[in-house]
């Protein structure tokens, strides 16, 4: 997994460097990006099928039985949203050069404190899933090294690999590493779903 990130993150470089050496903006080279529909279908599904999803929710169903199955109405309801809107503002992002979500709010009200409060309810949920994140991948380190790697140093080797990878190839970066996670996810979940059937019938 870790030398698919390295691969992952040399390919996104050279995409951003890309970008830069055809005349693209250095910001909008390392926050954005063109992508395919598989590309960005993975990457959602790596979004929303995040490390809660493999570490999290099958602990929750273990300790608090039915109440985990929350969970399936509340990933139907965000890909509803994403239907609903991402279309829409995904056209008038090329009309008007979006670069952010946030930009809708801006260019439709014009107000400052507005734009402000929009970003702030934007990060305020994404340091929440971060930590979610690291807790996982902490916990998971530890799991597969039997401890001998703590959840502290988990916590930390992964928030290296966030910030090199996000250095290194921006939005590229993100986009890949999801898609390279999502291959390992629902890799994993057809070998689970094999070895419980030919277990337990």
């Amino acid at each position: 997994y870790l030398l698919s990130m390295v691969v992952v993150a040399c390919v996104a470089w050279q995409r951003k460097k890309r970008a830069v050496a055809s005349g693209s903006e250095a910001v909008k080279a390392q926050y954005g990006g063109s992508f395919s529909p598989l590309v960005l279908t993975l990457t959602t599904f790596s979004s929303v099928f995040s490390g809660y999803t493999v570490m999290g929710v099958p602990q929750e169903a273990s300790l608090k039985g039915y109440l985990a199955l929350r969970w399936v109405p509340a990933i139907f309801a965000i890909v509803f949203g994403m239907l609903m809107y991402y279309p829409r503002l995904r056209r008038l992002s090329v009309e008007r050069g979006y670069r952010s979500p946030n930009d809708f709010i801006t260019d439709r009200y014009r107000s400052k404190w507005l734009r402000c409060l929009s970003s702030l309810c934007a990060c305020v949920p994404q340091l929440f899933y971060f930590t979610v994140q690291l807790v996982s991948f902490a916990e998971l380190l530890e799991g597969v090294t039997l401890g001998a790697v703590p959840k502290l140093y988990g916590m930390i080797i992964f928030a290296v690999i966030v910030f090199a990878m996000e250095m290194i190839g921006g939005m590229n970066s993100v986009v890949l590493s999801d898609v390279v996670q999502s291959v390992f996810m629902i890799f994993g979940f057809l070998v689970l779903l094999v070895v419980v059937t030919l277990r337990y019938g």
